[in-house]
């Protein structure tokens, strides 16, 4: 089990990941559906915000999706 300083450091780490992944975004309205996405908004909540249909959200979440799974794999490898 954790401890509760590791807990947090780990839980920071995480974080500190999302910011930068969300960093990477380089379209405004991917960037604030991702953004919005992490602080637990729906699709459909997303897209009322945005003025947008929750499809596009979809989509727009889908290729953030993969572009950071692209990412991640490729972290791996280089070095």
């Amino acid at each position: 089990m954790l401890s509760k300083g590791n807990k947090y450091g780990s839980l920071q780490a995480i974080l500190d990941q999302m910011e930068d992944l969300v960093a990477m975004v380089k379209d405004p309205t991917s960037k604030e559906i991702a953004s919005l996405k992490l602080q637990g908004l729906s699709k459909r909540e997303i897209g009322s915000r945005l003025g947008i249909v929750a499809k596009t959200v979809d989509r727009k979440m889908k290729k953030i999706v993969s572009r950071r799974t692209d990412y991640l794999d490729n972290q791996g490898t280089s070095s």
